[in-house]
């Protein structure tokens, strides 16, 4: 017989990645303005937000559920997560695997899918270093591309290649290279 599960809480302050942000966020945050901003922009609200989330995550005293068994009346207090983007090995894990299960069952066309990476040289990379909106378009023409090249190698110029454009800001390195990865379906779709 299987043993029942047992919920084990998170333990984020345990970890090396929370205690250098309880030491030194706040002396980088006053420090990003003079050292920083001019190279990578200014500091982005969600990267805040992201950070004071997660220092708050899985504490008590920043809010929790009562939870009961119906069985044994048994109680305890579950704190509430900070489901912060990605910080968390155990939130990103099931993001991940709810976000793919998603992508086969409701997006993805039964027919074999190839990824395209696209690059992008470095001259023009400050730019979207600086102003994080362009990444939008750049996965736009990334699509655009795509699409161009599909309807060129068709019959059908109204066909439409099938794809999931995301982007990636880091490289192999962790160097801010922003560039485009795609999904896309082998074949084309026509309006039928």
């Amino acid at each position: 017989m299987a043993r029942p599960a047992i919920y084990r809480p998170g333990r984020p302050r345990e970890s090396a990645l929370y205690r250098c942000l309880e030491d030194y966020w706040e002396e980088f945050r006053q420090a990003y303005s003079p050292f920083y901003e001019k190279d990578y922009g200014p500091l982005r609200p969600v990267v805040e937000k992201t950070v004071e989330r997660f220092l708050e995550c899985g504490i008590l005293r920043h809010g929790f559920a009562r939870i009961r068994c119906g069985n044994c009346r048994e109680e305890y207090l579950l704190a509430f997560s900070c489901k912060t983007r990605y910080f968390r090995r155990s939130r990103r894990a099931k993001r991940v695997a709810v976000f793919v299960e998603w992508i086969t069952e409701e997006i993805l066309e039964a027919v074999d899918h190839r990824q395209v990476v696209w690059t992008l040289p470095r001259v023009p990379r400050p730019t979207f270093r600086r102003d994080r909106r362009l990444l939008g378009e750049l996965a736009r023409c990334a699509w655009k591309t795509l699409q161009d090249y599909s309807r060129a190698q068709s019959l059908d110029r109204a066909a439409a290649p099938g794809a999931i454009v995301a982007i990636q800001t880091y490289g192999d390195q962790l160097n801010f290279h922003p560039h485009p990865h795609s999904l896309v379906g082998d074949g084309v779709w026509d309006r039928q």
